[in-house]
């Protein structure tokens, strides 16, 4: 049984890789000591789990503590205790206790976030017996809290201030990770930029107020039309880049048509009076080749600015991408052979 988020959507859009890992490592040596315990073990949404042992020298597999005493954790409301795992129906058997470090008391609390969204545990354990006080268990969950809060501000951190999307910084270096990924797995991944049309002057005319609500809609119009793994954020003004692992260009090329016509709808979005708001965007892929993400991007960027040089409401693939032929579902989509140059 492997634990897992109950709003897995949730988590991956606020990346729980984001909380340090030494920030993990303190919080778990604090529940330690509380405790009493020698091990302590950190587990946040399914990356690998942190484990900390005082003062003993048997490791704990931190993998099979989480898919097990984690998982049981994550499955409950309230905490977890066990008291004597030997005399626990679903422990009793457990490798963990019939075996090095042959735990027996372990007690554990979920990390939740105050949208109620679960990206992980905390969990204490020791090798004898032990029934935890009241105050002990308080404490417990109060350094769940602050861990949670730590990884909220992180996450924070990580987010545009305007858009709530992800901000430059973050973004690459998600997407750096994508990219490296990609390239040892042989897969392809697309990379889309894309800017709103025409915004500083939607902007001067409107005022700042609605260009952030603008922006706004945009990114939220985006957000909800791309998958889970994909990564959006803002690269600055109005100009935001998709990351897209897994996906070949003709897919990309369907996910840009299909975020252009949500943004040509949002005309009626921003009051009484219509105010046209279009998008254009450039797309590129990594198609076999070997190369860096900030190349897919300036590829990318490359490929909106020509986008927008040429009117507005548009698509264009960059001829680094390849020669296709890409699918011509609307006169918006232009091929490579159309680069200028």
């Amino acid at each position: 049984m492997q634990a897992k988020p109950t709003d897995l959507t949730a988590v991956m859009r606020h990346d729980a890789s984001t909380l340090p890992k030494a920030g993990a490592e303190r919080i778990a040596a604090l529940a330690a000591r509380v405790m009493h315990t020698p091990f302590a073990v950190v587990c946040l949404s399914e990356l690998e789990p942190v484990c900390v042992g005082l003062d003993c020298d048997v490791e704990l597999d931190g993998e099979f503590f989480n898919a097990t005493f984690g998982a049981a954790t994550w499955a409950t409301e309230q905490p977890l205790i066990v008291t004597d795992a030997t005399l626990h129906s679903l422990f009793r058997a457990n490798r963990l206790v019939t075996a090095a470090p042959m735990l027996r008391f372990v007690a554990g609390v979920r990390l939740r976030t105050a949208d109620d969204v679960c990206i992980g545990t905390l969990c204490v354990a020791d090798q004898v017996p032990r029934t935890p006080n009241p105050d002990q268990l308080a404490a417990l969950q109060e350094l769940a809290s602050l861990l949670v809060s730590m990884w909220s501000l992180q996450c924070r951190s990580d987010a545009d201030s305007v858009t709530g999307s992800l901000t430059r910084r973050c973004l690459v270096r998600e997407a750096e990770r994508a990219v490296a990924l990609s390239a040892r797995a042989g897969t392809d991944l697309a990379c889309i930029s894309l800017g709103i049309d025409r915004f500083r002057l939607i902007e001067a005319a409107h005022g700042q107020a609605l260009g952030e609500r603008i922006l706004q809609k945009v990114a939220s119009t985006c957000q909800s039309q791309i998958r889970a793994m994909d990564l959006f954020g803002r690269l600055g003004g109005a100009e935001f880049s998709i990351v897209l692992p897994q996906c070949r260009m003709g897919d990309a090329l369907v996910t840009a048509e299909r975020l252009r016509q949500s943004i040509s709808l949002l005309a009626d979005e921003f009051g009484a009076t219509p105010i046209p708001v279009t998008a254009s965007f450039g797309i590129t892929s990594l198609s076999q080749r070997h190369v860096t993400l900030e190349t897919l991007l300036v590829e990318a960027d490359a490929a909106l600015y020509y986008a927008q040089s040429e009117g507005s409401d548009r698509i264009v693939v960059s001829p680094a991408a390849g020669p296709g032929p890409w699918p011509e579902t609307t006169p918006v989509i232009a091929p490579a052979k159309r680069w200028g140059g």
